[in-house]
């Protein structure tokens, strides 16, 4: 049986058109829970849901779809599993920890694993952070973020969440540091609109300061480095930011579009597309 410590958490965001106590109710009311808990084509019937810290929940897992029900007969196991958890941390409406135990791996005494879940706003949206820890097993905790994948999908249909569009902006940056890391930070319209105006996509940052003033750059670019994402869950790279990089400014397209890269400095695909989309 693998360490958990050697697992990292696994993090999976949303940012919805909704308001901060919708996120938190579909957490800690029994209604809001059974309305989307569960891997697609299962459902759960809640007994007990008690939001505060140390407040039990226990609730039946209940494979419900024809296919969901067939794959479970396969596998030789119950079409329904009871599940037991508890709130930890509760801080309304802003962070709560939930932990199940973990009864159903054979061959494994009980465990617990944990959830955490952060909400704050984001302009007229609301985020939830929810860092998933591992399992004891990484198969397990494999399985367990991917029946939370699924599961998201249901509130995704209901907010209209598609990771493009009217939600958060993705925004790569990079800065002139040998150990730079490229990372990617999430922006809202507005923010990013601030940032990239009048369809830029490359901006150095030296440049947003003059154009907005320290206090107005600041104000767009402050959220951003609480809003981190990995790159294997970003839908897309919206616009890249430069810090320290003025030895590129030569370089960049003065339209500081991605599509107006002088010719030299890309490959023939790469021309033909941006060609397209001028």
């Amino acid at each position: 049986m693998d360490d958990p410590a050697a697992q990292a958490p696994i993090v999976v965001e949303r940012a919805y058109r909704a308001a901060i106590g919708e996120l938190w109710a579909l957490w800690t009311t029994a209604e809001g829970f059974a309305s989307w808990w569960g891997p697609e084509g299962f459902r759960v019937a809640v007994h007990t849901l008690d939001p505060r810290s140390g407040g039990t929940l226990a609730y039946d897992m209940i494979a419900d779809a024809p296919e969901a029900i067939a794959a479970m007969k396969q596998m030789g196991q119950p079409l329904s599993h009871a599940t037991r958890g508890w709130f930890d941390e509760f801080d309304p409406p802003h962070r709560l920890t939930l932990k199940h135990l973990i009864d159903f791996v054979s061959g494994v005494e009980p465990y617990e694993s944990l959830i955490e879940v952060d909400f704050a706003a984001a302009g007229d949206l609301a985020r939830m952070i929810v860092t998933i820890h591992p399992h004891r097993d990484p198969h397990w905790t494999r399985m367990s973020l991917e029946g939370f994948r699924s599961q998201l999908t249901k509130l995704d249909k209901r907010f209209g969440w598609s990771g493009t569009g009217t939600n958060m902006k993705n925004i790569q940056i990079i800065d002139g540091a040998v150990n730079a890391t490229f990372s990617l930070f999430q922006a809202t319209k507005e923010e990013f609109d601030a940032i990239f105006p009048d369809g830029r996509d490359l901006e150095l940052v030296e440049d947003l300061i003059e154009r907005l003033g320290e206090k107005a750059a600041g104000a767009a670019l402050t959220p951003l480095w609480d809003r981190p994402i990995l790159k294997r869950d970003a839908v897309g790279i919206h616009g890249t930011l430069f810090y320290d990089n003025e030895r590129r400014r030569g370089y960049i397209p003065p339209s500081k579009r991605e599509v107006d890269w002088d010719s030299g400095s890309v490959n023939q695909a790469q021309r033909d597309l941006f060609a397209k989309h001028r």
